[in-house]
């Protein structure tokens, strides 16, 4: 089995594969966990300074509560506004990103041509891969990601490349 595509990123690809990779920052047990304590310290530190009744431990309760509405507030914001910002400055910035990819894949390898390079990547040299409805994530690193729109492969041509990856021990994330 093999196959090839060629395709166009856009910025809104790279938009989602930086969502993609920042919902997966949010499901490490560590992140959560220190998300958690904040929001405990938080409460108990305003409830300390208030007391348990009264009128100063329900402005406690107000501030603190203020605070997590806040917390939440950014998060939501950091994923609708900043990542589509970000991604499109990035897009604009990285002259490659703009320019047509074409892939290739077999057995034992994948490689991504441009006119300014030429990338060639066994399938165990990803450390983990994600899917999204309009995407396929192969990671090299934690951070730094090859970006293939699943619309631009052949009719099996993701499940032949996740097969590959599978079959290599890459593991799958993000479900």
């Amino acid at each position: 089995m093999s196959g090839t595509a060629t395709y166009h990123l856009t910025a809104e690809h790279l938009a989602a594969g930086y969502r993609f990779n920042d919902r997966l920052a949010w499901r490490k047990p560590r992140t959560l966990f220190a998300v958690g304590m904040a929001i405990v310290l938080y409460t108990m530190i305003f409830l300390l300074i208030g007391g348990v009744s009264g009128i100063a431990a329900f402005r406690s309760f107000v501030i603190a509560a203020a605070i997590i509405g806040g917390f939440v507030f950014l998060v939501v914001m950091i994923r609708k506004w900043q990542i589509p910002r970000l991604a499109k400055r990035h897009f604009a910035q990285h002259k490659a990103l703009q320019e047509a990819i074409s892939l290739s894949w077999d057995a034992d390898s994948i490689e991504l041509r441009q006119p300014r390079s030429v990338g060639n990547h066994d399938w165990t040299g990803f450390i983990k891969w994600g899917e999204t409805s309009e995407l396929l994530l192969l990671y090299q690193t934690d951070i730094m990601f090859v970006l293939v729109p699943i619309t631009a492969l052949p009719e099996h041509g993701a499940e032949e490349i996740t097969t590959f990856l599978t079959e290599a021990g890459v593991p799958r994330v993000g479900r």
